[in-house]
């Protein structure tokens, strides 16, 4: 065990923060092997969420990019109903259709 500490006190930030980033099942032991030395909880939290974060973001911005790639896919208009956007063509802004809010 003492082996384990000093190694995960060592390289325990690179290999929870690489592996979060990493969808895979081998992070659960690597959680596991975590708590079991000890590693410090608010760390872990922080380098995990930090990870998990940014796999969010490249997996998003990967399938929004792999869309936009098939022209054959309708990308339906995300606009929301009852917000007020700007106008692609001016800049002016327009509201809701009449009657949406009555």
């Amino acid at each position: 065990m003492p082996r384990q500490k000093k190694w995960m006190d060592r390289r325990g930030t690179l290999v929870l923060f690489v592996l979060s980033i990493i969808p895979n099942p081998v992070f659960d032991f690597v959680g596991i092997a975590a708590g079991s030395t000890r590693y410090p909880f608010r760390r872990f939290v922080l380098i995990v969420f930090s990870g998990k974060m940014l796999k969010g973001l490249i997996v998003s911005y990967t399938c929004s990019f792999g869309l936009s790639l098939l022209p054959w896919v309708n990308q339906p208009d995300l606009r929301l109903p009852g917000l007020i956007y700007a106008d692609d063509t001016g800049g002016r802004l327009v509201g809701p259709p009449r009657g949406m809010l009555q």
